[in-house]
């Protein structure tokens, strides 16, 4: 069962937007009916698998890291990027943690995003992250790792593209250092066409199950555990397409993550462009496909990422694009792929609809120059941390055998 919930505590009004909401006074009772049901239904599978867990006599400690659920939050970062994560054994995972100064949410996200990774389901009373990617180092995927992360926090292990000194904006570069056991622990990751490193060495092949920092069907497996598997698909992929522009080398470059937990693929991006789509499509084409959940690249740009094809090969079930509220600065996300995604999920007849929302967007002015601030009120599963944060929960298939290693294994202070 997954567990799909939105904080709609900030809101837009419609005198906020260039358009009126669409649909929404046809839609409050089907809403109110179907969002009934769906806690009926929460309630009872609950109920269910506390049932399953005394009969098998399993620690009854649901909603604390490491009772078997995969726990994910896209982190409300204003313009920026920052996930965190734990698996159903405990560990703990970030990936990308950072925002934008000119963006109005920056302070009230702040305080909300150390609340949530306060919480049981994550650090607890603890402060170690077991592992920590950072994409690439444009500061709106970094720059809040030491504002958001308790004071004596540590790093397992920190995997990054390019060089750590471009992690300098807010001085992230010294504050990694300080709080990792070994500077051998914080590594530079590449998995392109010219090879598969860390930290300059070539990656070796896995020979034995469970093992890290391994190659497995071409990608470099950072964790492994019974029922969770996080494997880098690519880092540090050249640009190779003419039509990205101004940085987007950078950008291409992104650390992309593949999760396999349980019977579900999440595929975190960063700022992956055509470029990387491409790779991506050329050297992991099976391993893309019927994915779950897609984050959307770049913020939902229009210029550098989200090619039909890709969208095609992936067919997500779920889409999350990470863009600030009316952020002028780069018009994210855009129109032309709000849409995209929308029209493709729209025509899944094996996708349920979701309570209706607002997913914001920019649209190029077509009878004269600048933008248009829009929104589209939607019941298909694209979402987007400009209204709040997003969770992603995925419990243990139901009639699944007791996981004698369940629980949190691992190192905390």
């Amino acid at each position: 069962m997954k567990n799909l919930r939105r904080d709609k505590r900030d809101r837009y009004s419609d005198s906020e937007s260039d358009t009126e909401s669409v649909g929404r006074g046809d839609v409050e009772d089907a809403v109110r009916a179907r969002t009934t049901k769906k806690i009926e239904k929460a309630v009872a599978d609950k109920d269910r698998l506390k049932k399953r867990r005394v009969e098998e006599d399993v620690p009854l400690d649901e909603g604390r890291r490491g009772d078997g659920v995969f726990y994910l939050t896209f982190l409300q970062m204003g313009q920026g990027d920052g996930a965190i994560m734990s698996t159903p054994r405990g560990k703990t995972v970030m990936i990308d943690c950072g925002t934008v100064s000119t963006d109005g949410e920056s302070e009230s996200a702040r305080g909300d995003g150390q609340a949530i990774l306060k919480k049981d389901i994550y650090l607890g009373g603890g402060s170690r992250i077991d592992i920590l990617i950072l994409t690439h180092p444009d500061r709106d995927h970094y720059s809040w790792v030491e504002q958001l992360t308790p004071d004596n926090v540590t790093f397992g292990k920190v995997y990054h593209s390019d060089s750590l000194g471009e992690y300098s904006f807010a001085k992230t570069r010294k504050f990694l250092k300080r709080h990792v056991a070994s500077r051998n622990d914080i590594r530079r990751v590449r998995n392109n066409r010219s090879g598969r490193q860390l930290a300059k060495v070539d990656v070796p092949a896995r020979t034995a199950d469970g093992q890290i920092d391994v190659l497995v069907d071409g990608g470099i497996r950072i964790l492994d555990e019974p029922d969770c598997k996080m494997t880098i698909l690519a880092a540090e992929v050249p640009k190779t397409h003419a039509d990205e522009i101004g940085l987007d080398a950078i950008n291409a470059g992104s650390v992309v993550t593949l999760i396999e937990v349980y019977n579900e693929k999440i595929l975190i991006v960063g700022d992956a462009t055509y470029s990387t789509e491409t790779f991506l499509m050329d050297r992991h084409r099976d391993r893309i496909r019927n994915l779950d959940l897609l984050q959307v690249g770049h913020h939902g740009s229009a210029c550098t990422s989200s090619l039909q094809s890709f969208i095609d090969l992936t067919q997500p079930k779920m889409a999350i694009i990470c863009a600030g509220r009316a952020v002028e600065t780069n018009h994210l996300p855009r129109g032309e792929v709000v849409w995209r995604y929308h029209d493709h999920l729209d025509a899944r007849a094996d996708i349920a609809e979701v309570d209706a929302h607002d997913v914001y967007f920019w649209r190029k002015h077509t009878s004269r120059s600048g933008f248009a601030y829009e929104h589209l009120n939607m019941t298909v599963p694209l979402q987007s941390t400009g209204t709040g944060r997003f969770d992603y929960f995925i419990d243990p298939p139901r009639g699944a055998p007791a996981d004698d290693g369940s629980g949190d294994d691992s190192e905390d202070s």
